[in-house]
């Protein structure tokens, strides 16, 4: 009875993902992208277009209309994809940013799924929920035959048994997702399975999918949070996967954060290169300023009682990461380049990775109009490309619920002000 409950559920979902996302594309229409490649421009690191040889500039928004409901069958519809993936070419833009989500209950409280499938409580294999996939696949394809590259966040694990169970097994010190991803073992060994996974779905579809995905983002914002274990801990001596660490000494704390993150990041960079071996690996940050952190670089995420209990990991950390690249993001009204100063962010990190700004945005409380907002968004672009970094994306193209300005929105204000062919 079972066997066949799965069944009828899982033609359900496929039957819903076809007519959602309509017709898939012929294989005629696809057009394989060039790599983009780590390179150098100037005197140091920047992004190559492997084809031409000349300097690739990372420019676009993240588009999520649904936020992480945007893949989800039964809410995917590739028309609305194919007119957003239009409009962003005719504009200039070169990347669309976009997340392969984990799910989440809520979201299956209305019979959502994402990753995990309708099958998540019983799911004992690596394997991902097909009709998800197939949404992703044909929205990189979509991107493709417009000339856009796909920066692909891939975050959490899908959220079932077999990857939770490996996340959540053992190091009692250690509590929250937030930490788990990148603080124990079984966390790790979870994201290798997953990226593998992913990559081996994208190839069988169509390997040459995979040139049109500029990058994949391992993890979106690092961070530690002061408000969980084990960094609410202010003494004894607690197990991570790189380590035992010492929460009484502010040096032991950074490097218990620090450390961590570099082996979580070393290990998923090196699953990446092994399922596509000229795969780019990213990850992002924030600045100390907007959690009001600045002058605090050398605190060691004390004291662990503040207002905002966020730390996120800083440059210096990543640049001498195994990533390819480094995204740091920040929004208006926090001046960039104070926001990069109060990270510690130095000039000559540049001479090491090419960095960009994976998120700059507005919120809708910092100016009474749209017109307004995007003046002020086109100074902040300025500003974060003539600080030296590579590219930067809006967020976001049409998230109306947010609480952020976004590209489209009355009559595409901010599309008009920032779109690069005018």
């Amino acid at each position: 009875m079972f066997r066949i409950n799965k069944s009828l559920i899982t033609i359900f979902y496929i039957i819903s993902f076809n007519f959602v996302a309509n017709v898939k594309l012929p294989a005629a229409d696809f057009a394989a992208l060039p790599r983009i490649k780590i390179g150098e421009h100037q005197g140091r690191p920047a992004f190559i277009n492997s084809s031409t040889g000349e300097v690739f500039q990372p420019m676009g928004s993240s588009y999520l209309p649904e936020k992480h409901k945007t893949f989800s069958p039964g809410v995917y519809v590739s028309d609305d994809a194919e007119s957003a993936l239009e409009k962003m070419a005719e504009g200039g833009f070169t990347v669309v940013r976009i997340w392969s989500y984990h799910g989440h209950w809520e979201n299956r409280k209305e019979g959502l799924f994402a990753m995990e499938g309708p099958d998540y409580r019983n799911q004992n294999t690596p394997e991902l929920w097909q009709p998800y996939v197939d949404n992703i696949v044909d929205f990189i394809t979509r991107a493709s035959r417009r000339g856009i590259y796909v920066h692909l966040v891939i975050d959490r694990e899908p959220d079932t048994p077999f990857y939770r169970d490996r996340v959540n097994t053992g190091y009692p010190d250690v509590e929250g997702f937030i930490h788990r991803e990148y603080l124990t073992e079984g966390s790790l060994e979870a994201k290798e399975i997953y990226i593998a996974e992913l990559i081996k779905n994208f190839r069988q579809r169509n390997p040459e999918l995979l040139s049109t995905i500029f990058a994949y983002e391992i993890r979106n914002e690092i961070h530690a949070d002061t408000a969980q274990a084990p960094f609410n801990k202010t003494e004894g001596v607690v197990e991570t996967a790189a380590g035992h660490y010492d929460m009484g000494s502010p040096s032991s704390r950074q490097a218990c954060f620090n450390e961590n993150v570099l082996l979580f990041l070393s290990r998923a960079a090196k699953a990446l290169k092994k399922a596509d071996p000229e795969a780019l690996a990213t990850t992002s940050t924030f600045a100390y300023l907007p959690v009001h952190k600045e002058g605090m670089l050398e605190a060691g995420l004390l004291p662990t009682d503040m207002e905002d209990t966020r730390w996120p990991i800083l440059p210096a950390v990543l640049v001498d990461s195994d990533l390819d690249f480094v995204s740091f993001h920040s929004y208006y009204p926090h001046d960039w380049n104070r926001a990069l100063q109060s990270s510690g962010f130095d000039e000559k990190f540049l001479k090491k990775k090419p960095f960009i700004c994976g998120e700059f945005g507005a919120h809708r409380h910092s100016f009474p109009n749209v017109d307004l907002a995007a003046s002020a968004l086109l100074v902040y672009r300025d500003d974060i490309l003539a600080s030296g970094f590579r590219g930067a994306y809006l967020f976001t193209w049409d998230t109306l619920q947010h609480t952020r300005w976004t590209m489209v929105e009355d009559d595409a204000v901010i599309y008009e002000t920032l779109r690069l062919k005018k």
